[in-house]
C-alpha cells in the first residue's frame, strides 16, 4: 500500500511506491509464488512483450523511424529499468475503453487520453470507458481496502524527492495549470482530425505535474 513520503523521500528505494493499488496487486502473485529473480526476469519478459506488441500497432505510421530515433533514450531506458510505462503505452496504443481505463488506474494521467473520445462527441466509448473505470475501482477496494485509502492520502502535487523534473509544474505551479488548459482545449480541436489521437496522448503526458525523461517514450 502506499504510504506517507516526504518531499526528501528516496524515490529510487524500494519502499517508494506512489502509483494506485492496482500496480501492486498485479505484482503479488510475482512475489507470492516466485523468487525475486524468477519474478524479475518474467516481469522483464512482460515488459518486453508489451514494447513489442506496440511497435506492432504503430510501426506502419508515417515518422516511425524517426520517433524511435528520437525517443529512443527514454525507451531503452523504461525497457531496463522494465518501468510499467511501457505497458501504459501498449495499453493506450490499444485505444479500447478498457485499455485506456487499465493505463489510468496503473498510473493517473493515461486516463488523460479519453478526452480524445470527449472532443469526438463519442459518448458510447466514454460510458464504457467510465464503467470499466469504476470497475477496476471497485476491485481496488476489494481487494487493497487500506491501499486506497493511503494512496488517496498521498495523491497531491507535491514534488517528492530530488528529480529533474521536465514539467512546466517546475517552473510555476500557476503557469501549469494555464498550459494544460490550454493544452486541453488545443486537444479536443485536434480531436476530429488525423492528429487527434497523438494529441491526446501527447496531452496525457505533458499535463502530469512529474514528468520525467522515460516518460516521454509514451
Amino acid at each position: 500500500c502506499a504510504l506517507p513520503i516526504s518531499a526528501d523521500a528516496d524515490v529510487n528505494a524500494s519502499t517508494f511506491y506512489r502509483y494506485p493499488p492496482l500496480l501492486a496487486i498485479t505484482f503479488r502473485p510475482l512475489a507470492a509464488f516466485l523468487p525475486f529473480e524468477a519474478a524479475a526476469w518474467l516481469w522483464e519478459a512482460i515488459t518486453l512483450g508489451a514494447f513489442a506488441l506496440t511497435l506492432r500497432i504503430v510501426a506502419p505510421r508515417p515518422g516511425f523511424l524517426r520517433a524511435m530515433g528520437i525517443l529512443a533514450f527514454p525507451i531503452a531506458w523504461s525497457l531496463a529499468l522494465g518501468q510499467a510505462q511501457v505497458v501504459v503505452t501498449w495499453l493506450t496504443a490499444l485505444a479500447s475503453p478498457f485499455a485506456v481505463a487499465l493505463a489510468g488506474q496503473l498510473k493517473l494521467f493515461p486516463a488523460l487520453v479519453a478526452v480524445y473520445f470527449l472532443g469526438i462527441r463519442d459518448w458510447r466509448w466514454l460510458r464504457r470507458f467510465a464503467g470499466w473505470s469504476l470497475a477496476l475501482i471497485v476491485v481496488q477496494v476489494l481487494l487493497e481496502p487500506r491501499g486506497v485509502v493511503d494512496f488517496l492520502a498521498v495523491t497531491n502535487l507535491e514534488q517528492v524527492g530530488q528529480i529533474n523534473n521536465l514539467s512546466v509544474y517546475a517552473v510555476s505551479p500557476l503557469l501549469w495549470a494555464a498550459a494544460s488548459g490550454v493544452a486541453a482545449v488545443v486537444t479536443l480541436r485536434l480531436a476530429p482530425t488525423r492528429y487527434g489521437w497523438l494529441a491526446a496522448s501527447t496531452f496525457a503526458v505533458v499535463t502530469t505535474p512529474r514528468l520525467l525523461a522515460y516518460q516521454i517514450g509514451r
